[in-house]
């Protein structure tokens, strides 16, 4: 099923880079025993997803990490008082008070959890996740929410402040809520991610991704132009692949306007 709706999300939104998979290893034993090859570098977190996105697969330990607020939010460190406190951020300039710069800590949704590691790669490559992660342009995560919306309604948990983007909004937060955000990014992130000013991220728990990926592919009808869906075509082994009819004489404005002319008519019968 994940390699289908992986396929299927490339197909439909044509994306560039790699959507990922990060699952937690809480513990040494379970760390030693995964052949994932080690990460062997010491960067930002941001990079490290970069890295996942271009195709790499690996594991990684609180040693890897080069930003200690990265492995805070991932809980592979555990912060002291002055950070939990938000002391450090009422210090650095974002926030104007030290009550603000606590509630935006808190918010960070650093998790308190035991884990002694993390496994990164192409979410095709690896055998369970607990986190997905895509970074793509605004009108795919625009799409990506249309998909949610379609079997979810309306996300509860959307939070992002221009801060923390990979490791707080990208997983931290998805992780601790079980449910979707999304990221405007983060100085740091479009920096070691290499991201474009156009582009944002997406992330959700694993148990959310197939049902995603259906509203996306749901949605395609009544969201996509002629156009659009002439080029989806073209990029499809067959009509068949993504489990719908394609249908190009169709959209939502066609089918509101169609269902609003109905109901004038049966009112206007009715007052006849």
């Amino acid at each position: 099923m994940k390699a289908d709706n992986i396929n299927k999300v490339k197909k439909i939104l044509q994306l560039e880079r790699e959507i990922i998979g990060v699952k937690f290893i809480h513990y040494k034993e379970q760390y030693d025993k995964n052949e994932t090859k080690e990460y062997g570098l010491r960067t930002t977190y941001c990079n490290m997803v970069k890295r996942a996105m271009d195709g790499s697969h690996f594991k990684l330990t609180k040693e890897n990490f080069f930003c200690d607020y990265g492995a805070y939010a991932l809980g592979l460190k555990k912060p002291d008082i002055s950070i939990v406190t938000g002391n450090s951020y009422a210090v650095c300039g974002l926030y104007e008070s030290h009550s603000i710069a606590r509630k935006i800590t808190e918010e960070m949704r650093y998790l308190q959890h035991e884990v002694y590691g993390v496994e990164m790669g192409p979410l095709q490559n690896m055998e369970s996740a607990d986190i997905v992660i895509i970074v793509t342009e605004a009108v795919n995560i625009m799409r990506i929410l249309q998909g949610y919306a379609y079997k979810f309604g309306y996300p509860k948990h959307l939070r992002t402040i221009g801060n923390q983007a990979a490791c707080s909004d990208l997983t931290a937060k998805p992780y601790f809520n079980n449910d979707l955000n999304i990221s405007l990014m983060c100085e740091g992130a479009r920096k070691y991610m290499k991201c474009s000013s156009g582009e944002m991220g997406v992330s959700m728990p694993i148990n959310q991704f197939d049902d995603v990926v259906e509203g996306i592919v749901m949605t395609v009808n009544p969201v996509a132009n002629k156009k659009e869906k002439d080029e989806l075509l073209s990029r499809l082994h067959s009509e068949e692949e993504l489990g719908i009819v394609i249908d190009k004489d169709t959209d939502y404005g066609k089918c509101l306007k169609e269902y609003d002319d109905f109901v004038q008519k049966i009112k206007y019968e009715q007052e006849q």
